[in-house]
C-alpha cells in the first residue's frame, strides 16, 4: 500500500504578470472609488502595511477608524545565480505580486459587500481596525479579541444589554446609633 503524499497547496495568482507596484496603485483607485481618501503605504525593515482612514456611523456617533492591511508573507523557492559559487542555487524569495494580488482581491470582496447592504465596513473590517491600547502602542481589534479566546477572558466583556447601565460595588456598612445623653 503506497503512503499518499501530500500535495503542495498552489500558490494564489501564481501566474499574475501584473506588479507589486500596480496593484497597489489599483487599491488605491479602489479605495478612492468608496469614498476611502486617507490612505498610507508603508515599507519598513521588511514588512509592508497598507492603512486608510474611513468615517463611519457607530450608533448615530461619528467616528474615525482607521483599518490596517498585511499582505501574507508568501515565500518560494526560485533558481538564482550564485556569483560566488559559479552555480544556480534555490532560494526562498518573498513573493510581493502574489501576496499584493491576493490583498486586491480580499478588499474587493469586502468592499463589494459593505456597497451593496450586505454588512457595513466596521463589521466586515473589524479584525483589521486598530486600536491604541494603554502603554501607547497600537494593534488590531482582531488581535485584542484574539489574546481574549485564548486567554479564555473573552467571556468578561460587556454584554449589549448591559450597554447604558454602570455597575457599582458596593459595600454595606452598618451605621451604629449613637448613643444619646
Amino acid at each position: 500500500m503506497s503512503k499518499k503524499v501530500k500535495a503542495e497547496p498552489k500558490i494564489p495568482y501564481a501566474d499574475t504578470k501584473i506588479s507589486p507596484e500596480k496593484t497597489k496603485a489599483e487599491i488605491s483607485e479602489m479605495l478612492k472609488s468608496h469614498g476611502i481618501e486617507n490612505i498610507q503605504w508603508t515599507a519598513f525593515r521588511g514588512e509592508e502595511v497598507l492603512r486608510f482612514l474611513k468615517e463611519v456611523d457607530l450608533k448615530g456617533v461619528r467616528r474615525e477608524l482607521m483599518f490596517e492591511v498585511k499582505p501574507p508573507r508568501i515565500m518560494a523557492k526560485k533558481r538564482t545565480w550564485n556569483v560566488k559559487e559559479g552555480k544556480y542555487i534555490l532560494v526562498n524569495v518573498p513573493l510581493w505580486a502574489q501576496a499584493w494580488r491576493l490583498v486586491y482581491w480580499y478588499l474587493e470582496t469586502k468592499l463589494k459587500a459593505v456597497e451593496w447592504g450586505l454588512v457595513s465596513l466596521e463589521r466586515e473590517m473589524m479584525a483589521q481596525i486598530t486600536v491604541p491600547l494603554p502603554d501607547g502602542s497600537v494593534t488590531s481589534l482582531g488581535d485584542v479579541i484574539e489574546r481574549r479566546i485564548a486567554e479564555d477572558t473573552l467571556a468578561k466583556l460587556p454584554s449589549p444589554e448591559d450597554e447604558g447601565r454602570k455597575v457599582i460595588e458596593a459595600e454595606l456598612v452598618e451605621r451604629k446609633e449613637a448613643e444619646g445623653p
